[in-house]
């Protein structure tokens, strides 16, 4: 018997937890109290899926996220937090992961549905639930939000690289505008990218063709 996934999770298995040597990095930032980890620089963020979640739970966290496009076989990408939420009882030892279980010898991790930004099949980025891939982030100037919200936030701009077919309003190239607080930064072999829940977008701009270019 395999193992099965839980209501919203699904279960994924990774070729290794990190990309770079992870535990020499702990051991320094436990020595040194000023030394800082950013997650998405050592922690790998693809794997496969092994079991996808049979239902999604009602709860308001999981409105409007389904799993119906996510299949065993898949690769996906997922959020940062799916490994490195752990516990480091000493420097020396193995963390102790929240989300890693072992059946009949392997390793697996459970994913929250809410951690699983997008799914790789046939070569193709196929976006997740509201997520969007995004390229070239530049910060910009103070903007006023619409809706009466009468004060000036941080904003910076990014192109729209890949993003859920279920959202008519963006398409591939599109320039949008965010809190840059929001944006969830990665790399996959070297290459970066951004990643947002389209209800964090405030807004879009005339396409850069200059900017667009460097996509391809």
């Amino acid at each position: 018997m395999a193992i099965q996934s839980a209501v919203n999770r699904v279960v994924v298995q990774v070729e290794a937890k990190y990309i770079r040597n992870f535990s020499s990095i702990l051991r320094m930032a436990a020595i040194q109290n000023n030394t800082s980890i950013e997650p998405a620089d050592y922690v790998n963020i693809i794997g496969k899926v092994i079991s996808a979640p049979k239902s999604i739970s009602n709860r308001r966290e999981y409105d409007n996220f389904t799993q119906h496009d996510i299949k065993p076989g898949d690769t996906v990408i997922f959020s940062n937090q799916v490994i490195y939420s752990f516990v480091q009882t000493d420097p020396e030892a193995e963390p102790i992961y929240r989300n890693l279980v072992w059946y009949k010898g392997k390793e697996y991790f459970f994913a929250d549905i809410t951690h699983i930004f997008a799914v790789i099949r046939d070569g193709e980025i196929r976006m997740q639930n509201g997520y969007v891939m995004v390229e070239n982030m530049e910060k910009q100037a103070k903007i006023y939000v619409p809706q009466n919200i009468k004060k000036k936030i941080s904003s910076a701009t990014a192109i729209v690289s890949n993003v859920d077919k279920a959202n008519p309003e963006l398409k591939v190239g599109d320039i949008v505008y965010f809190n840059p607080n929001v944006i969830q930064l990665y790399q996959i072999n070297g290459k970066p990218f951004g990643i947002l829940s389209d209800r964090h977008i405030l807004g879009k701009g005339v396409p850069d063709y200059s900017r667009l270019a460097q996509l391809n």
